[in-house]
């Protein structure tokens, strides 16, 4: 049995464990798992209030979350694995129908919602509750990931290339591409607050 502190007569006895306990660092949240679970949560919402499902290629995404782990030393090799899955999971695993779906019980019409793809149809449905300035701060996150994911798994002619990461670069006020610690942490946390609200 371990005993942290063994108190006799004012004196304190003190162990590695107890050493241990207190002069530990707390680490951040992981601000990936909470984006994940929040992605979750809305599209249990949706399904519980308009009863339309949102999920999309859920074994995919379970794989994808597996391959999310919390950057280390923020090198372009660990941010582009986490972009390219992040973008996965949110980007591609939600149901373009299902939005499609969810715009029509908002009431919009089919010829409102023609030719909308998956962010522009979700920038419609946070629009008809919050406004078109919020929409397009809640999907701008989303549009950046992909972007992102562009930069990093696409092979694009170099001007191409240019303009995605000066988008990115204009976005999160960097002085380079290449700033990754402070891009991947502002996308995390724009991402993780921007989770479309509940409808």
């Amino acid at each position: 049995m371990w005993i942290c502190a063994l108190i006799l007569k004012n004196a304190i006895v003190e162990t590695e464990l107890y050493q241990a306990q207190m002069n530990c660092l707390f680490s951040d949240p992981i601000k990936e798992e909470r984006i994940c679970f929040l992605r979750n949560g809305f599209y249990k919402k949706v399904n519980r209030q308009y009863g339309i499902d949102l999920w999309h290629l859920e074994e995919e995404v379970a794989v994808k979350r597996r391959q999310v782990k919390k950057p280390v030393v923020y090198s372009e090799r660990e941010v582009s694995a986490n972009i390219i899955a992040l973008d996965g999971i949110l980007n591609e695993g939600i149901s373009q129908d299902g939005l499609k779906a969810l715009c029509k019980a908002i009431g919009k019409t089919d010829t409102e919602i023609k030719g909308l793809r998956t962010r522009k149809l979700l920038q419609m449905i946070v629009a008809t509750k919050e406004g078109d300035e919020i929409a397009q701060k809640v999907v701008a996150p989303l549009f950046h990931l992909n972007d992102l994911r562009v930069c990093f798994a696409h092979l694009l002619p170099a001007q191409d290339l240019a303009q995605y990461k000066q988008r990115i670069i204009d976005a999160f006020s960097l002085s380079d591409f290449t700033e990754y610690r402070k891009l991947y942490s502002m996308l995390t946390v724009h991402v993780d607050i921007r989770i479309p609200p509940a409808l």
